[in-house]
This record gives C-alpha cells, structure tokens and sequence, in this order.
C-alpha cells in the first residue's frame, strides 16, 4: 500500500541524517578538544573516527537515494505531458 505522504516520510529521513550527523561531528570534535594526552591512538579515538566515517557514507547513501528518487518522479511527471503535446 502506498503511503499518503511519500514525500514527507522521505524529508523526516533527511532531517534525522542531518541531525544525527551534526551530533556525531559536533562531540567528535569536542572529544579531539578535550583529548590532552599524545601517547598514541586510544579506543574512544578509532571509535569516534570510525562513527565519524560510517555516518557520511551513510549521508552520502541517502543523498544519492533522494536524487535518484526525484529524477525518477520528474521523468515520469513529465513523460505524459510531453506525448501529449
């Protein structure tokens, strides 16, 4: 069964990447500004840049969804209006 509001459903995903990638970078960098000690690469470092690193693939998985998606409505918007003229 199709949804009603597609399009706002697919708009709330978005939003939470965005939200959620701004929290992930936001604490990542107030851990690196807090981090005073140089004797090599701890745990909660390799965790956070690996967070860090899931979350933008991630951003970027969804972004590239979002655009296949709206070219695929705006072909199929378009196609009757066009073998109609």
């Amino acid at each position: 069964m199709q949804p009603k509001f597609h399009r706002l459903g697919r708009g709330l995903i978005c939003a939470g990447a965005i939200l959620l990638s701004f929290c992930v970078f936001g604490v990542g960098i107030l851990l690196l500004g807090e981090m005073h000690t140089f004797d090599g690469i701890k745990i909660p470092e390799i965790v956070e840049a690996f967070s860090a690193v899931l979350v933008a693939v991630c951003d970027v998985a969804i972004v590239k969804e979002e655009i296949r998606i709206r070219r695929g409505e705006r072909t199929v918007r378009s196609a009757p209006t066009e073998a109609s003229v």
